[in-house]
């Protein structure tokens, strides 16, 4: 008799470092977001919406569309999910397209407990936070996004609104202050 082989295929293992990696840039892309200004929900929502190529009409898609480092972020992360699904589909194909049905059970199990980790991973609050700072060190060091996150210095439901326009140089309200305009 041969002994029973523990170790799990590298097909297996691949496709979980694909969840993992799907999962970092996910949350790397909703940082980004955020630095640009985007709501912290909205900026998850949108990441993780064009990483899987799924598309929603909603405002946030549109200030993404209007946003020309929300744009190109987005486009990075739909073609990487795209291509990341098609290798996923291929490991995917590869770990259990061939195996017998004992060891089909047994890696369907080693992927279900693989994937609750990584999914149980995302909602550490320290692994999140240590994303945000790498990501945000690198952003700060290596770009120069124009930060325009205003919002978090007011709490939302007051009476007061914050808000960014952009006026036509010919209008009235081009170079004069706020306290100038009444």
């Amino acid at each position: 008799r041969r002994p029973m082989d523990i170790t799990l295929p590298l097909s297996l293992i691949s496709f979980l470092v694909l969840i993992a990696v799907f999962l970092t840039a996910a949350r790397v892309a909703s940082v980004v977001l955020e630095v640009t200004g985007m709501d912290r929900q909205a900026a998850e929502f949108q990441a993780r919406s064009a990483l899987m190529g799924v598309g929603f009409t909603t405002l946030e898609s549109e200030d993404i569309t209007n946003h020309p480092v929300r744009r190109r972020l987005v486009l990075w992360l739909m073609t990487f999910g795209n291509a990341g699904i098609i290798t996923g589909i291929g490991s995917f194909i590869i770990a259990f397209g061939d195996a017998p049905a004992l060891q089909t059970l047994r890696r369907s199990g080693e992927l279900l407990a693989g994937t609750i980790l990584l999914l149980i991973s995302v909602h550490i609050p320290a692994a999140n936070r240590l994303i945000a700072r790498v990501t945000r060190a690198f952003l700060y060091r290596f770009t120069n996004l124009e930060i325009s996150n205003l919002t978090i210095l007011m709490p939302r439901g007051g009476r007061w609104v914050v808000a960014e326009l952009r006026v036509e140089r010919d209008c009235g309200l081009d170079g004069r202050s706020l306290a100038n305009l009444d």
